[in-house]
């Protein structure tokens, strides 16, 4: 990936920040199955296979910009919505869903990059130091992340919001309905990057 990344963009990849795992709130019901997405309007990225994904759980996918999403959520104009814990609070939809299901159904990293002519004009130590600095930094910001997740998660508890921890064989049911949408975005993806996401 670093490979396509630098002869594409010309940058060069440091590494990935962790933007987290995405989950399914909303504010109908406690979601166990695919079944229980059964037409709830779910506000989403934009983005073909996600939608496809949300379609795939009998759900209709309402992709909207961040700044229109916000509004949609907050009058109540869609049912649910999925994101990391951390946007969730960070916009407010905790204010207005209950309910949680820690789904973990797509994950989000964040490129870290260094211009690639001026990463390449530093001395070879000194390219060395930025490379183990950024790696630190990730380690880091990537620990933060998980001790983020379970304090929010903790502070929602506390608030009466209501989490969802999917058993193995609902975990199953999520994996088979999803089906359609993973050949989908298997489609001109080399089999060994695909194969790092399966659980």
């Amino acid at each position: 990936m670093a490979g396509a990344v630098r002869t594409a963009t010309g940058f060069e990849v440091l590494g990935f920040w962790d933007n987290g795992f995405r989950h399914m709130t909303n504010r109908l019901r406690p979601i166990h199955r695919p079944e229980d997405c059964k037409g709830m309007t779910v506000r989403m990225q934009p983005n073909a296979i996600h939608e496809e994904l949300i379609r795939c759980w009998g759900a209709i996918p309402v992709a909207v910009e961040l700044s229109a999403a916000i509004q949609l959520i907050i009058r109540l104009d869609v049912d649910a919505q999925e994101n990391p814990l951390a946007n969730t609070v960070a916009y407010g939809v905790d204010q207005v869903h209950r309910h949680v299901t820690m789904t973990g159904h797509l994950y989000g990293a964040r490129g870290l990059f260094a211009h690639r002519p001026t990463f390449e004009s530093f001395d070879p130590d000194l390219r060395q130091v930025v490379q183990g600095a950024a790696r630190t930094a990730i380690e880091v910001q990537r620990r933060a992340a998980a001790d983020l997740e379970r304090s929010l998660r903790a502070r929602l508890e506390a608030a009466g919001v209501e989490f969802v921890d999917l058993t193995d064989d609902e975990r199953a049911a999520f994996l088979e309905a999803s089906a359609p949408a993973m050949d989908r975005a298997h489609v001109g993806v080399p089999e060994e990057l695909f194969e790092l996401t399966r659980i």
